[in-house]
């Protein structure tokens, strides 16, 4: 997948994906990754490969009662202007809810920020 973005800061950015609660259903990681534009893939494991659940576990249950997981990964934005953020998922079964980019700004909250305006800078 991949996004047109603009970033207006420079600095890293905590990009979290929040996805589905999958668990490693093949026995495999379920991993993630990330690029800006055309910059090195940087990856992050949503669920480890010899992951068990078990009825007491927090992270299967934190999983159940938000309807999500998330996996951050910080990146390196070293000019402002018009980016594209490429998602990268080898796992199968990994459905992305949303994309938040912190640059130093984002609250905590159980909805996350609000969304960007789009800006489309071709209608000028």
């Amino acid at each position: 997948l991949a996004y047109d973005c603009h970033f207006t800061h420079t600095g890293v950015a905590d990009i979290t994906l929040l996805v589905s609660p999958l668990l490693n259903y093949r026995g495999e990681a379920i991993e993630v990754g990330i690029s800006i534009d055309d910059g090195p893939i940087h990856t992050a494991v949503v669920v480890a490969a010899d992951y068990q659940v078990e009825l007491d576990d927090p992270f299967w249950q934190n999983g159940v009662i938000a309807n999500k997981r998330g996996a951050t990964i910080s990146i390196e934005i070293a000019e402002a202007g018009a980016k594209q953020l490429k998602i990268y998922t080898p796992s199968d079964g990994l459905l992305i809810e949303r994309i938040i980019c912190d640059l130093g700004g984002v609250r905590e909250s159980i909805l996350g920020p609000p969304t960007s305006r789009f800006i489309d800078r071709r209608a000028r």
